[in-house]
């Protein structure tokens, strides 16, 4: 495949996750926004976004999913969202997504054997479209909008792993993907000897 093909496809296939996971997010807020508040009827999420609002349960069994109506302010499980980091943070999607494109478009990878130039590149596209996905949350809504809960019950108790949405799934996936090309496919470093 050409090098322009190539990019043409990286650049359509970008566009197709980022919608995916903005359409995944307006969905699933219109849905829970209809749900009854527990004070005073349906919550109006975009014109008063609560931190987390109601819930819609979707699958009830042990372990069990539900979508919660989140907005998250700050980075991995809310870190700094006490902080209005939010300028600061589109910055840095726009950076990182920066340093994806120019790793994606290098001719021969650096960091790779060439039998793995292709899961490395559906890697950076993956973690490219997830940054720009949460980028484009932060710079319309409050925060990043995050709505997939997964919680295990055990002994009684309830435990959640933290709320996130499908640019987040984008972001971990390719980033496993990145740590395992690493460890099994990464170039061997040449040392130059010391004369």
């Amino acid at each position: 495949m050409s090098a322009t093909k190539r990019h043409l496809c990286f650049g359509i296939a970008l566009i197709f996750l980022m919608i995916g996971d903005l359409w995944s997010k307006s969905v699933v807020f219109e849905l829970v926004s209809k749900q009854p508040s527990p004070r005073s009827g349906p919550y109006d999420l975009y014109k008063n976004p609560p931190y987390r609002g109601p819930y819609y349960p979707i699958l009830t069994t042990n372990p069990g999913l539900q979508f919660f109506a989140s907005y998250n302010k700050g980075v991995t499980f809310g870190m700094f969202g006490e902080y209005n980091l939010k300028y600061f943070f589109i910055l840095f999607c726009l950076v990182a997504f920066g340093v994806l494109v120019k790793l994606y478009l290098e001719k021969e990878p650096r960091l790779v054997l060439t039998k793995a130039i292709f899961p490395f590149r559906i890697a950076l596209l993956l973690v490219a479209s997830g940054a720009l996905g949460n980028m484009t949350d932060r710079f319309f809504y409050v925060g990043v909008r995050d709505f997939i809960s997964v919680y295990l019950v055990y002994n009684q108790e309830r435990y959640h792993y933290p709320t996130f949405n499908v640019a987040d799934s984008y972001i971990v996936t390719g980033i496993i993907i990145l740590v395992l090309l690493n460890l099994f496919c990464a170039k061997p470093q040449v040392k130059e000897s010391v004369k």
